[in-house]
């Protein structure tokens, strides 16, 4: 794939796909801004109980919270040199491709795990009642978790061989 032979055509898609699903989660966000009269709830204690609401435009804050991080992972897999990139271990001559590979499938499946996140929780948020956001919060994070210290240990078995 061009110049960076660690981009894939399978990343390129993962990537493609997680923008894909943060426009539909937008959509999704404006449906219920034009159908939603009055506030809504923007805030949940401990219980599950609601403690503020707030107009229905707060429904962007998520997907526009998720479409910045997404930015800010593609401008790092896409215009930061890969000599600039933390791996927890000194990448062997020769191991450059299939890390960085790794490392790259790495960031395009947090975009996705990141999306998937912000259009479950705004489904639920501005269609159902809210209370299933700290759990599909908790599981995104263990995800999150899975994710960077998986491919983690991918990169260094591969760095290994």
């Amino acid at each position: 794939m061009g110049n960076k032979p660690y981009i894939t055509r399978a990343c390129l898609i993962i990537e493609i796909v997680s923008y894909l699903i943060l426009f539909i989660t937008a959509v999704v966000c404006i449906f219920v801004m034009i159908h939603t009269d009055g506030p809504i709830p923007t805030h949940y204690d401990f219980h599950g109980n609601v403690d503020s609401y707030g107009p229905a435009a707060s429904l962007l804050i998520v997907p526009c919270t998720m479409l910045f991080t997404n930015l800010i992972i593609s401008l790092c897999l896409h215009l930061v040199k890969p000599e600039h990139w933390n791996t927890p271990f000194k990448i062997k001559p020769g191991h450059e491709t299939i890390i960085l590979h790794d490392m790259t499938l790495m960031m395009v499946v947090l975009e996705l795990v990141l999306s998937l996140w912000a259009l479950a929780t705004t489904i639920d948020w501005g269609v159902g009642n809210g209370d299933m956001i700290f759990p599909l919060s908790m599981i995104m994070v263990v995800v999150t978790f899975v994710v960077i210290f998986g491919f983690t240990l991918l990169a260094a078995k591969h760095n290994k061989e």
